[in-house]
């Protein structure tokens, strides 16, 4: 039986990404949206055929429908803690869009929230699942230890993207820096210990509450060092990884299609999949045979932890503990069994 997915609000991301990944998805099927903006919702019924169409002041009339087995949330993340919150006293399962929260704090909420009613909590975090970065991954677990990675994610910002500058949006780090974060993290198969950070502004009347520029040195325990950057004002990705002579590189590996492999001894190639299908169907299959996934609410967790030592790091200007954790990469906490 498919697993039942209604969207809470309806931006770009949402139309141009999610209804194609839920028409492609072999477990999922689309419900319902929550939107307040009444042309989206007549557009996606008549689009999607769908019979749940809410406005946000309706939300709280969740529970009265059985046929939403999971909220998707794809509103700003300053607004995620409300909506996972109201979602979980509803009795639904969760995914909530990166970042997870824009503090430790309100992660921590979601995540009682969530165990509190005994339902699921996980963060899109979709390259787990994307075969370009399984099999790097794959290919640095079978080989000599990591020294050193190079991730990051810049992009120029569009003129009609004014949101974006808002300081309430965290900047880049939050909204694109944690996918640099995430690739250390899960291409390591470690936590980070501690971290270095700067900041570069060239433009401080475009970016007057936010950064522009931030680079970041995580430090593992294996001794590995991941140099990492994020900003608005330049377009580059990377997440290249080296140990002991060998590398291997994900190309363009931060986007939702295009994806390749080159590294020093021959890699497989693969058929393009849709790693948001492919994220969908995972929830599908972990919620049917109660299993966990890699991407729970302590993973999101975790990833806030680092951006707010990087955030501490830039302030101090001196090298920041990062709170170890044991190794949550592949294990869900309190969330299955």
């Amino acid at each position: 039986m498919s697993v039942g997915i209604i969207l809470v609000g309806l931006g770009d991301f949402a139309h141009e990404q999610l209804g194609r990944a839920l028409e492609e998805s072999e477990h999922c099927r689309l419900v319902g949206v929550v939107s307040d903006n009444p042309d989206a919702r007549s557009t996606w019924k008549q689009k999607y055929h769908l019979d749940i169409c809410l406005d946000y002041s309706e939300f709280s009339k969740l529970s009265e429908y059985p046929e939403v087995d999971v909220v998707h949330i794809v509103t700003p993340n300053a607004t995620h803690l409300e909506w996972v919150e109201q979602a979980a006293r509803a009795g639904k399962h969760v995914l909530v869009e990166k970042p997870m929260a824009p503090t430790v704090d309100e992660c921590l909420r979601m995540i009682a929230a969530c165990e509190e009613v005994g339902v699921r909590l996980f963060v899109s975090y979709r390259l787990h699942l994307e075969p370009h970065h399984q099999q790097a991954r794959d290919f640095l677990r079978q080989g000599p230890p990591v020294s050193f990675l190079e991730t990051g994610y810049a992009r120029c910002l569009q003129s009609d993207e004014t949101s974006r500058l808002h300081p309430t949006g965290g900047g880049p780090l939050l909204d694109i820096g944690i996918y640099a974060i995430q690739a250390a993290r899960y291409l390591t198969g470690e936590e980070p210990l501690s971290v270095t950070a700067q900041s570069v502004k060239t433009d401080p009347a475009r970016f007057p509450e936010i950064a522009e520029t931030i680079l970041w040195q995580l430090r593992f325990p294996s001794g590995a060092v991941a140099s990492s950057f994020t900003g608005y004002s330049f377009e580059r990705q990377i997440c290249r990884v080296t140990a002991a002579g060998q590398w291997i590189e994900v190309h363009e590996p931060f986007g939702y299609e295009g994806f390749s492999l080159s590294a020093s001894t021959p890699v497989p190639s693969f058929a393009a999949e849709n790693p948001i299908r492919l994220l969908y169907d995972e929830i599908a299959v972990s919620l049917r045979e109660n299993t966990p996934v890699s991407f729970s609410g302590a993973e999101g967790l975790q990833d806030i932890r680092i951006i707010e030592a990087i955030q501490r790091a830039l302030s101090s200007g001196q090298a920041e503990a990062i709170v170890t954790l044991p190794s949550i990469l592949h294990v869900e906490k309190n969330q299955a069994g």
